[in-house]
């Protein structure tokens, strides 16, 4: 598989994810539908902040711009540590839904293999591309 099929790839996943999270929360917000679990507020704006990011970071994938991979890296760190803080309270008897961390896990986890993939993928050269540019790298 080639570096810009797997950054296509990638970036369609990072579309998904992203229109997904937007689509759902952007939902809630409007009243259209309403969880039957705890809803915090903040955490759905966040949600859906971060789909917008996620969608300009799919596209920015796609088109095999080198800062989208940068993006990815840190939309996988952000959605992370808002894990954590999710884990933290619940730990500390907070009405976290179990629904919300799952979303959240599996937001964390996607985000960080399309970073892997999209890693993957500059890091191997294809058929066309020299293994590297640096005439040091070619003594």
């Amino acid at each position: 598989m080639t570096a810009k099929t797997r950054k296509r790839l990638a970036g369609t996943a990072g579309v998904a994810v992203g229109l997904a999270s937007v689509i759902a929360g952007t939902r809630v917000l409007l009243g259209v539908s309403q969880p039957a679990y705890t809803v915090i507020p903040l955490l759905v704006i966040y949600n859906v902040v971060m789909g917008a990011i996620a969608l300009v970071a799919g596209a920015g994938l796609w088109a095999s711009h080198a800062w989208a991979a940068k993006l990815a890296c840190g939309i996988a760190l952000c959605h992370f540590a808002v894990l954590g803080l999710l884990l933290l309270a619940r730990v500390m008897g907070e009405s976290v839904a179990a629904e919300s961390v799952g979303a959240m896990i599996f937001r964390s986890a996607a985000w960080t293999a399309i970073a892997l993939i999209v890693g993957k993928a500059e890091q191997r050269p294809t058929r066309h591309e020299p293994a590297s540019n640096s005439a040091r790298d070619q003594l």
